[in-house]
């Protein structure tokens, strides 16, 4: 049974981390099919990608047991290639939806953390509990998360390891949407289905514009937004937009 499945439905690519017997946790051949699954799906032209647990949870993380085999070395290596999925993800022109089910835990609320937004179950419960192993963090944690819910609830959950439910993930802006666990499929059905009917170039460049406001101050985003709507603007998806608009009905944008 393969540990990493890929499916489509329609505009939606869901890729399922498939070890429910380890609360899906990772090995290192996973992490490379997980690498290599998030390739396959934006090569395929969908418009969403979303990443879930096979089970009733989404990751434990890394295998304790691999990782704690490793040498210094290979252990390095293990950390660089786990961080290849973040830069993958951040890089994808569509976006990636966490959908969070269960326990998303070191390495797990890392995937978590590195998509554009998480859907969770009103059961789920999120943390990085490294320190309690002794060890840190990876992933882009220490950049995404203060930029999701703050520095110093980002400090506290990374220097104390505690867990969070959905309720308070929710509150803090760890998760953007809570669902009870049967109606996480549907929760990503729907907004899938929202994003089938906006216009790719323009939800890619928007992420891209995302990222880049992010890091900058305001007027190098400025001057990246106007480049973009520019580009946008003289597109056939633009003026396919604005016909649309015009004529009350819906748009018809080139997949």
């Amino acid at each position: 049974m393969d540990e990493i499945q890929i499916s489509y439905t329609g505009h939606l690519a869901t890729i399922t981390i498939n070890r429910p017997a380890k609360l899906n946790a990772l090995t290192w051949e996973m992490v490379a099919a997980l690498c290599d699954g998030l390739r396959t799906a934006e090569g395929s032209g969908t418009r969403v990608i979303a990443l879930r647990g096979a089970g009733e949870h989404f990751c434990a993380g890394a295998d304790i047991g691999v990782e704690a085999s490793l040498n210094p070395l290979d252990y390095r290596r293990f950390v660089e290639s786990i961080q290849e999925i973040t830069l993958a993800i951040r890089r994808l022109p569509m976006p990636v939806i966490a959908a969070v089910d269960g326990y998303a835990v070191g390495g797990g609320a890392e995937l978590a953390v590195a998509c554009d937004w998480r859907l969770a179950t009103s059961r789920c419960r999120i943390g990085f509990p490294e320190v309690t192993l002794g060890i840190s963090v990876t992933s882009g944690v220490t950049h995404l998360l203060p930029r999701l819910i703050g520095f110093g609830r980002a400090s506290e959950m990374l220097l104390t390891g505690r867990l969070v439910a959905a309720e308070e993930a929710q509150a803090i802006g760890l998760v953007n949407r809570v669902v009870p666990p049967d109606e996480l499929d549907a929760a990503v059905a729907e907004t899938a289905a929202q994003l089938a009917r906006t216009g790719p170039l323009a939800v890619a460049l928007q992420k891209r514009a995302l990222a880049v406001g992010a890091r900058s101050d305001l007027p190098t985003a400025l001057d990246f937004e106007t480049e973009t709507i520019h580009t946008l603007f003289t597109t056939a998806d633009a003026q396919e937009g604005f016909a649309a608009f015009l004529a009350k009905r819906p748009p018809r944008f080139q997949a």
